[in-house]
């Protein structure tokens, strides 16, 4: 049983609270804030700039990364992937397992919600039901698939029931963040959305939409004050304009930047380039209901002709490795002795008439455009590297929202070049999503691979679903059912007014930025 202590709490300021609203308010839409340690008024400060803004700030109605990073500044998670990604107590103190399908989980005596309400195991047994309940129409509801209900069993212990042995269970408690059930009754689901209230380490403040989300620092907040009194998400969708302003002062935390920007910054005498490992990757998928896409002998065509090799060496200036299949390396039981199918053009071609098109085939891949550092020039790199072997393509460079939107129906096209990340940390959700029957997003269907997934989701024995996951993962090699391209450096840079590392989830986790010295 893992047990942890926090420290103790911080004395209120609410004249900094009433300090920094007040400044909030006063701030036009377009305003960027200069950032730094204490001004004039003795706040410190940070702007973090996104590609986009929050979609909502329920924090059950959403799964995107730019979204969860402002909600996580506001809620908290029962257990928390701290950054090293060893999972850890947060508003659950202490966990045991207590048969193969039961948890039984502590909670903290010491955490009230922004507005003083009371937190205890009501209010994890309301928080669990809301994200259940179809009604809630709550985007996160499929992280908690196998979890069957939550008991309330003292005042601060609750029971958690799921439908099998489940080797993630402690992983999806990272992900149910915590709200107020009185809060939520009184208000409603809408205005909860608009005006949140967490236990997190900051109050929010103030919403403009498509320009920024103000949060202030919570100072009873149960592991201590954050180190930043006053946090703007600021929603700018143009990275050259993000760059623009961490070179002129105005923002604080870039993340994801295109290694091309990295010489350029580090010329910057005010910025600093961080880099770390993670888990985002880009991968080459089909949409196998697609034709020719549904042939395995073109889908072996495609993973022979395409080299990722000048793209690691050219575009990512060495900034992202060579991925042999479509997992990272650093998901603890991703396999890592898998080799991906050899860059053969000649190959290609043999099977590309094999596959009924000896002369050629004409075929539309689409590909993001901006979700991810170079995505759009990763896929013209690729076309171009098809177009060799007879594959001409059309390329579609195609806005986040729509891509997603193609995907989740099908209507993608029959070779689509995809960035992806794994909050996870487990290759369970990954091969599910992409390759599983009945997978959320996946077109590919193999009983035998269907039962290994089910196998390897079901193991308690860390050694046997490494081992489950390396024939998984040879298999989707071997039937072409997706093609792993690079790996990403994750690129970030910050101003020198403030301290922070990057994480491997490639997540922004507001309690962990602090102040230059």
């Amino acid at each position: 049983m893992y047990l942890h202590k926090f420290t103790g709490k911080m004395p209120k300021s609410m004249m900094m609270l009433v300090l920094v609203c007040v400044l909030s308010m006063c701030l036009g839409p377009m305003t960027n804030t200069v950032v730094g340690a204490p001004g004039k008024a003795g706040v410190s400060e940070a702007v973090i700039a996104q590609g986009a803004d929050a979609v909502t700030l329920d924090p059950q109605k959403q799964s995107d990364t730019d979204t969860g990073n402002v909600c996580n500044s506001i809620y908290d998670p029962v257990l928390l992937r701290d950054h090293d990604m060893s999972i850890r107590p947060a508003l659950a103190t202490d966990y045991k397992r207590i048969s193969a399908t039961e948890w039984e989980l502590n909670l903290r005596r010491d955490v009230k919600f922004h507005n003083g309400e009371p937190f205890n195991s009501e209010t994890v047994k309301f928080t669990f039901d809301r994200v259940k309940d179809p009604a809630t129409r709550a985007l996160a509801a499929s992280y908690f698939s196998s979890i069957l209900k939550c008991d309330v069993v003292g005042p601060y212990t609750v029971r958690f029931t799921t439908d099998g042995p489940d080797p993630i269970f402690l992983a999806r408690m990272t992900n149910l963040l915590v709200v107020p059930p009185k809060y939520i009754k009184e208000k409603g689901d809408d205005y909860f959305g608009r005006n949140p209230v967490g236990t997190g380490p900051y109050r929010f403040v103030q919403w403009v939409r498509d320009d920024r989300v103000v949060v202030v620092a919570y100072d009873q907040y149960f592991r201590g004050k954050p180190a930043v009194d006053r946090i703007t998400w600021k929603a700018v969708p143009e990275m050259a304009t993000r760059i623009a302003g961490l070179q002129s002062g105005e923002i604080d935390l870039v993340q994801a930047i295109p290694a091309d920007q990295v010489g350029v910054l580090k010329a910057s005498r005010n910025v600093t380039v961080v880099t770390t490992p993670c888990a985002q990757i880009q991968m080459l998928n089909f949409n196998i209901d697609a034709p020719p896409a549904d042939n395995k002998y073109f889908r072996l065509a495609v993973a022979h002709a395409v080299d990722p090799r000048p793209i690691v060496e050219g575009l990512m200036s060495n900034h992202a490795t060579v991925l042999d299949i479509p997992i990272a390396d650093v998901i603890p039981n991703a396999p890592k002795g898998i080799k991906r199918l050899p860059y053969d053009p000649a190959k290609a071609k043999e099977y590309l008439a094999e596959a009924g098109y000896p002369s050629g085939v004409s075929v539309e891949m689409i590909c993001q455009n901006g979700k991810y550092p170079m995505d759009k020039e990763i896929a013209q790199v690729l076309a171009q590297q098809l177009s060799q072997v007879g594959i001409r393509v059309t390329l579609k460079p195609t806005e986040f929202g729509q891509f997603q939107t193609l995907v989740k129906t099908r209507k993608i096209s029959p070779i689509y070049t995809s960035g992806g990340n794994n909050v996870w940390f487990d290759a369970d959700p990954q091969v599910t999503a992409f390759y599983a029957s009945n997978g959320p997003i996946s077109t590919y269907s193999n009983k035998t691979l269907d039962d290994l997934v089910i196998k390897g989701r079901t193991s308690l024995d860390a050694k046997e679903r490494l081992a489950i996951y390396e024939k998984a993962y040879t298999m989707v090699r071997d039937e072409a059912a997706g093609i792993g391209i690079i790996q990403y450096t994750l690129l970030s840079a910050i101003s020198n007014k403030v301290s922070w590392a990057p994480r491997p989830d490639g997540r922004i986790r507001a309690y962990e930025i602090g102040l230059s010295k």
